[in-house]
């Protein structure tokens, strides 16, 4: 019985982890599409399918960019380093998502 118990939360833990993983995949994707495409002023990101990927990563973008002002370099430059760090943060929360599971796939 316990057993059979421990069998069934595992299963459901290595599901709840692959779906975060690969929901977090994908938005890493959408977030990197979002970017890829500010490099280029012929694109009209008000267009779909541009429209709908600005809708799901742009709050994101916002989030972070509170946190983490422009760097200002000798005055006239600005630099941006709130993408940056907003990668940094999807990749490390793939990266921990990815051990996680891991380890619960070895001690359970």
């Amino acid at each position: 019985m316990f057993l059979e118990l421990l069998e069934k939360i595992q299963s459901n833990i290595d599901i709840l982890l692959t779906l975060a993983l690969f929901v977090l995949r994908c938005y890493r994707l959408l977030c990197y599409t979002t970017y890829t495409f500010d490099m280029f002023p012929i694109v009209n990101p008000y267009n779909w399918p541009l429209s709908f990927i600005n809708t799901l990563t742009r709050p994101y973008f916002r989030f972070i960019k509170k946190f983490f002002k422009a760097v200002y370099l000798g005055g006239i430059i600005r630099f941006d380093i709130s993408p940056i760090i907003a990668f940094l943060l999807l990749e490390t929360a793939y990266r921990n998502l990815l051990f996680i599971q891991q380890i619960c796939s070895k001690i359970l």
